[in-house]
């Protein structure tokens, strides 16, 4: 994809994102899900309106997070990009 134009490289990625066949969501550091693809949106709907969902309330049916989270867990040079709601 090296000689590929930003913008098409771009709308590769989004296509994969949209179109693997496995939840795929994208999170920030306080667990709230902040862009999921589509056979996660298709399954799950929308979050309630003015509400977001934490992956634990939504995968585990939780209220708080998980004791084992592999989220939390991750290396402290994970760092969070902007990203747009769904």
């Amino acid at each position: 994809m090296d000689d590929l134009p930003a913008a098409s490289t771009q709308a590769i990625c989004h296509t994969f994102f949209e179109e693997v066949p496995c939840y795929v969501t994208v999170q920030d550091r306080d667990w709230r899900i902040l862009h999921a693809n589509r056979r996660f949106r298709d399954d799950f709907g929308p979050p309630p309106a003015g509400a977001s969902w934490r992956c634990y309330q939504v995968y585990k049916h939780r209220d708080e997070p998980c004791l084992a989270c592999r989220w939390q867990r991750r290396s402290p040079t994970v760092r969070a990009t902007p990203a747009k709601r769904w």
